[in-house]
């Protein structure tokens, strides 16, 4: 199976997260590992720097525009980034971890029926694995999962 990445980016009154970039470096840096494609969505209305993600490594980004979908909604940003992953065939998400990522991610792995890494402090590759670095024990040591 080809890898295909999928860097969901996210936004707070039309302008993009912090966050987000930082996403989208660690998956470009990912994509290149594993030889592999890479593209980011992002969802809500008029996004006002969207063509600042491309400073960051991903070239294709998917605005999915919708004034309905500004504020951040489990149910509606579930069913929408479900059907957009399905559509394009990605099998590896990355996501902020920020309070939106920790409540959206599970939702989307629980969907798709996959696995999920989460508080991830390091992503390495060996032998076209992914090795997602996290704490455990309230941080007092690391696992690599």
């Amino acid at each position: 199976m080809t890898n295909k990445i999928l860097v969901i980016l996210e936004q707070r009154d039309n302008i993009i997260k912090k966050v987000s970039y930082e996403v989208s470096k660690a998956g470009f840096e990912l994509s290149h590992k594993l030889n592999c494609e890479i593209e980011a969505v992002i969802v809500g209305g008029e996004i006002n720097d969207l063509s600042k993600v491309g400073n960051y490594g991903i070239k294709k980004i998917t605005h999915l525009k919708s004034s309905e979908l500004s504020k951040y909604s489990s149910s509606a940003y579930t069913k929408t980034f479900v059907e957009f992953l399905n559509e394009i065939g990605a099998n590896i998400i990355l996501i902020g971890n920020t309070s939106l990522g920790k409540d959206l991610a599970p939702r989307i792995a629980a969907r798709i029926d996959a696995g999920i890494a989460v508080d991830v402090k390091k992503i390495e590759t060996s032998e076209n694995n992914i090795i997602a670095t996290r704490p455990i024990y309230a941080g007092k040591a690391l696992i690599d999962v």
